[in-house]
C-alpha cells in the first residue's frame, strides 16, 4: 500500500473482511470492535465477512491492524473447524466527521474452505487481539500454517511447533517425537538420543525427500504430531 494514501484529523477506519463463500454456523457470539456480517437462517447463522474499525491512524497503519485482527480470526476459525481458513480484505473506508469527504482503499485476496456449523464463542480471542496471550497467538498461528500448506515437511514442523511451545523437553511426546523436527532441520543428526531414535524410525540419521519409504514414514510421523497438536489448541478454545 503507498504511503502517499494518508488522512488527517480522520476518525479510524472501517476494514471489511469477506470469506470466499458463507460459512454456516450454529451461533455466534460478537466481540467489542468488530461487527460480523451474518444473516440467520433456519439451519443456522451465515457467517459472511466482518468489519474491523481501527483507531486514528494512516492507511498504512489501519491495513496493517486491520490485517493482524483478521489473521486472528482466522485462526480462530481455522482451529475450530480444522481446516485453514482465509478470507479477503474488499475494501477499507477512513471514517471522517459528518459532511468531510472519505477515502477509500480496496484490496482483494481469497482463499477458503466450507465446513460443518459450531457454536463460535468470538470473545474467547479478545486476549489475543490485545495481545495478552502471546504464546496462544504464536500456537494458532503454527496450527494455521500447518492446516494450510500442502507441503509435508511443512505441517510436520508447524505441528509440531504447537507441542515445542507448550511442553518443556522432559514431556513424553517431545522425548518421542522430538528427534522428527530435527531430521527435518539438519542433514545428520548430531544428538545421540535423536541419532538412535532416527536410525530406528527411518533407518538411518537422515531423511531422503525424494525416498518415497521415507516420506511414508515421515506421513505417519504426522499423524500423531498433528493430533497432539489440534489436543492442545481444542484445550486451550475449549472446542
Amino acid at each position: 500500500m503507498s504511503d502517499e494514501v494518508k488522512s488527517e484529523g480522520n476518525l479510524g477506519w472501517e476494514a471489511k473482511i469477506q470469506f470466499f463463500g458463507p460459512i454456516l454456523e450454529e451461533s455466534i457470539k460478537e466481540i467489542n470492535g468488530i461487527t460480523f456480517e451474518i444473516e440467520t437462517k433456519d439451519s443456522g447463522i451465515i457467517l459472511k465477512g466482518f468489519t474491523v474499525k481501527t483507531p486514528s491512524m494512516s492507511a498504512d497503519d489501519a491495513f496493517l491492524y486491520a490485517q493482524e485482527i483478521a489473521d486472528r480470526i482466522f485462526d480462530y476459525l481455522s482451529a475450530n473447524h480444522g481446516y485453514h481458513i482465509k478470507g479477503y480484505l474488499s475494501n477499507i473506508t477512513e471514517i471522517k466527521p459528518k459532511g468531510e469527504k472519505k477515502k477509500g482503499i480496496a484490496t482483494l485476496a481469497v482463499d477458503m474452505i466450507l465446513h460443518k456449523p459450531k457454536k463460535l464463542d468470538f470473545s474467547e480471542i479478545e486476549p489475543l487481539l490485545k495481545k495478552k496471550d502471546v504464546k496462544l497467538m504464536r500456537q494458532l498461528a503454527h496450527y494455521r500454517m500447518g492446516l494450510e500448506s500442502i507441503d509435508l515437511v511443512t505441517k510436520v514442523q508447524q505441528f509440531y511447533q504447537v507441542a515445542e511451545d507448550e511442553y518443556k523437553k522432559d514431556n513424553p511426546f517431545i522425548v518421542k517425537y522430538f528427534f522428527v523436527r530435527h531430521i527435518l532441520s539438519h542433514p545428520q543428526l548430531d544428538s545421540k538420543a535423536a541419532k538412535e531414535a532416527a536410525e530406528k524410525y527411518f533407518g538411518k540419521n537422515y531423511i531422503d525427500l525424494s525416498d518415497p519409504r521415507d516420506l511414508e514414514r515421515l506421513k505417519d510421523a504426522l499423524v500423531p504430531i498433528r493430533a497432539e497438536a489440534k489436543k492442545i489448541i481444542d484445550s486451550k478454545l475449549k472446542i
